[in-house]
């Protein structure tokens, strides 16, 4: 009997790793998004200590264009593809990211690696499972 197909509930990380190592990764954009641009005022207050959490970010323009900003003191991403925050941070050397291990595997993200540079930080791994968290061990 064959063996049923994976669904994104069976292995998250595979499904992601799979669309990142092939060609399908069409929700991927060059440009800072258009709204985002237009309505950024809307979205920072206007003190400096702005800090923006950026969920499933991949390896979005719009992160590094967030960082840029005055207004904004820290950007946070998540994303459980560490080769999303590898071309991230090759492709914004001036964001002066670098990859820092921690000491141990976290069971929240599965991961132990964090890309932290200029005005930001990108955590890999899974976001649904650092959710479930208390609040105090995050």
């Amino acid at each position: 009997m064959a063996n049923p197909p994976v669904t994104i509930t069976d292995d998250v990380q595979g499904f992601w790793a799979a669309r990142w190592s092939g060609a399908s990764l069409g929700w991927h954009k060059r440009d800072v998004n258009p709204h985002l641009q237009k309505y950024n005022d809307l979205l920072v207050e206007k003190d400096e200590s702005n800090r923006i959490f950026v969920p499933l970010c991949g390896k979005s323009v719009d992160m590094a264009y967030l960082a840029s900003n005055p207004k904004v003191s820290h950007v946070v991403g998540i994303d459980i593809i560490k080769q999303a925050a590898e071309e991230f941070a090759e492709d914004h050397p001036t964001l002066s990211l670098k990859e820092f291990q921690t000491d141990e595997t976290c069971d929240a993200t599965s991961s132990n690696s964090i890309f932290h540079g200029d005005d930001i930080t990108i955590i890999v791994g899974d976001l649904f499972n650092l959710l479930q968290m208390e609040s105090d061990e995050r």
